[in-house]
């Protein structure tokens, strides 16, 4: 999942909140990255906005946690 924004101050609460959510859950692994868009707009699928502020979240299942077949 992930989200983009105005500026680095715009995307800190919902950088904070998915921060704390990582934390109160072992069940798998997170992580919660913060970057901004340095690429130029051309190599964007996403239409030109001003929005380059992105946050991130990615989710790998921890193998104890996840049935196999």
């Amino acid at each position: 999942m992930a989200s983009h924004f105005d500026s680095k101050l715009t995307s800190q609460a919902p950088y904070d909140a998915i921060q704390a959510i990582v934390h109160e859950h072992e069940e798998a692994e997170f992580s919660v990255l913060r970057f901004i868009q340095n690429w130029p707009e051309s190599m964007s699928k996403a239409p030109p906005g001003p929005k380059r502020w992105y946050v991130a979240g990615l989710v790998i299942p921890n193998q104890t946690h996840c049935s196999t077949k």
